[in-house]
C-alpha cells in the first residue's frame, strides 16, 4: 500500500487549556476512506487543520507523499493545495457568484477548458440535487444547499486527498445519503477521503472504511465499519 500521509508525534494545544492533540502517530494510505470520529470539542477540526498545514503543530511533523508540509516554500503552497479537496465548516463560498461558477472555480484555476469545466460542474450538481440551482448566486441558497455546493467544489478536480469536516452536518437524511454516495464514488475513482464527524453511525455507510476515534487527544482505530 502507498502511504499518503504520515503523522509523526503530533501534539497541539491552546494554552491555558489542556492539550488538544497528544503525540499522535498515524498513517493514511492511498484509497483509504477514513472516518475521524469524536465528540464536539474533541479536536477533530484542529487535527484536520494541522494535516492541511493551516495550523502548525506544537510538536511533530506531517508528511504528505513523503514531504514535510512545514518545509514547503510559500510560493509552492497554492499548487500543493490544488491537489487537495477541502470541506471545512466555514465553506468560504463566493457568495455573490453563481453556484456553477463556485463549483467550476478550481478547474478554471487549473486551466481546464470551459467545456470540460461545465460538464464536470453540472454533473456534480446533478448528483447532489442542485442542478436547478446552478444559475443562482450562493447568497440565495439555504445553509444545507451551500454545504452541498462546497462539497461539489472540493471534489470537482479529482483531488488526491479529500479532507471533509462534518460534511453531512445540517443535512436531512436524503441529502446526507447523496453526499455519502458522492464521497464513496470519489474514493472509488482514486481519491483518499478523510472525513471528520461526531456521528458514530456514519461509518456504516461505507463498508470497509477505517474508523479513527479521537478521544482525550489520542487516536485509536476501531474495527472497520461493516
Amino acid at each position: 500500500m502507498t502511504r499518503l500521509i504520515q503523522c509523526l508525534h503530533i501534539s497541539k494545544g491552546y494554552p491555558p487549556a489542556d492539550p488538544v492533540l497528544q503525540d499522535i502517530n498515524l498513517d493514511i494510505f492511498q484509497g483509504d476512506f477514513a472516518f475521524l470520529l469524536g465528540k464536539g470539542g474533541s479536536g477533530k477540526s484542529t487535527f484536520l487543520k494541522v494535516l492541511l498545514g493551516l495550523e502548525p503543530p506544537d510538536q511533530g511533523h506531517v508528511l504528505i507523499e513523503e514531504r514535510d508540509i512545514a518545509e514547503i516554500p510559500p510560493r509552492e503552497i497554492p499548487f500543493f493545495r490544488r491537489q487537495l479537496g477541502i470541506v471545512l465548516q466555514d465553506s468560504k463560498l463566493l457568495m455573490h457568484r453563481s453556484v456553477f461558477r463556485n463549483v467550476a472555480l478550481p478547474l478554471e484555476v487549473a486551466g481546464s477548458g470551459e467545456a470540460f469545466a461545465q460538464k464536470r460542474a453540472f454533473a456534480l450538481l446533478r448528483m447532489l440535487g442542485l442542478e436547478e440551482k446552478g444559475a443562482l448566486s450562493c447568497k440565495c441558497l439555504s445553509a444545507s444547499e451551500r454545504q452541498r455546493v462546497a462539497i461539489a467544489r472540493a471534489v470537482v478536480n479529482d483531488p488526491v486527498i479529500l479532507f471533509a469536516d462534518e460534511p453531512t452536518g445540517g443535512l436531512d437524511a436524503q441529502e446526507a445519503r447523496r453526499v455519502m454516495k458522492l464521497l464513496e464514488d470519489v474514493r472509488v475513482m482514486g481519491t483518499t477521503v478523510i472525513l471528520a464527524t461526531h456521528n458514530a453511525s456514519l461509518p456504516t455507510a461505507v463498508p470497509g472504511s477505517r474508523v479513527l476515534v479521537l478521544h482525550q487527544g489520542k487516536i485509536t482505530e476501531q474495527t472497520a465499519a461493516e
